[in-house]
């Protein structure tokens, strides 16, 4: 970053590379907003249904499954409807995201990949 004066007063000018780290943050920050958003709202469904012994609850599922190695985590939850999958790193604070409707055939994936957890992301997005 730079400072520079000009008659109008002091402007502030970010050099590219970190312009485009700052917006590849935002825009990891958005989706992974996104995908949890929708993980809450589904394992709040299942939960909801499981409690009150709604018919077909015995077809829901929610999973977490703790991956040691990678010191990550997996979210697995089904309903008749949709399958979800959720994978965190805690190290890296990289993380997948896919939502499949079981009835359309429809997908989102959300994808963002740190080589290391200051590297900046590489965030993929796919909607069909």
């Amino acid at each position: 970053m730079a400072l520079r004066s000009s008659s109008s007063g002091t402007q502030l000018s970010i050099e590219p590379h970190v312009l485009a780290s700052l917006r590849a943050e935002e825009q990891a920050n958005r989706v992974h907003t996104d995908a949890l958003g929708r993980l809450n709202s589904l394992r709040r469904d299942i939960g909801e249904a499981q409690l009150e012994r709604t018919p077909g609850c015995e077809l829901l599922s929610d999973g977490v499954f703790e991956i040691v190695e990678k010191n990550a985590e997996l979210h697995i939850l089904s309903t008749p409807a949709t399958r979800l999958y959720y994978y965190y790193e805690h190290v890296s604070r990289s993380w997948l995201f896919l939502e499949r409707d079981n009835q359309t055939g429809s997908s989102t994936l959300y994808s963002c990949h740190r080589a290391n957890r200051e590297s900046p992301p590489k965030v993929q997005t796919l909607v069909q």
